[in-house]
């Protein structure tokens, strides 16, 4: 899973940073330059809405699916599970099986030190759950 993440990164012209496969999920850390967020809230919206705790009034916020940057995330995270949903039904011999969910989490990492508790904190924990973990960022090592 991590070689295919790899290559549809690259073919994708996206930097993958670091992933973490265990038997029931896969988490992908992954960056690319374009296109920008033309969202009005840019460095602070989640693509999932979640409560804005510094209005005086929460609401839910999100990228619209209209958003250049949400749009770019989510065909990334299309194709790495159509790729990856092939390999997997040529490999077990079953054809058309369905192999990831139709959604997926495309959060955005806010800062450096948000990218650093991923690649640190959040990822590695998944190795207590049987996952491989690996890290690809060459400014961590």
């Amino acid at each position: 899973m991590i070689e295919l993440a790899t290559k549809v990164s690259r073919a994708e012209c996206a930097t993958l940073h670091a992933a973490s496969i265990t038997p029931t999920h896969i988490h992908l850390l992954v960056s690319f330059k374009e296109p920008n967020c033309t969202c009005p809230w840019h460095g602070a919206a989640d693509v999932n809405p979640s409560a804005d705790v510094n209005s005086p009034t929460p609401t839910k916020r999100h990228h619209p699916k209209t958003c250049p940057t949400w749009q770019k995330a989510h065909t990334l995270a299309t194709r790495y599970k159509r790729v990856a949903g092939g390999r997997l039904s040529r490999q077990t011999d079953q054809p058309g099986r369905k192999w990831f969910s139709r959604g997926e989490d495309i959060s955005p990492i806010h800062n450096r030190q948000h990218f650093e508790h991923h690649l640190h904190t959040y990822l590695p924990r998944h190795q207590h759950e049987g996952g491989t973990v690996r890290v690809f960022d060459p400014s961590t090592r």
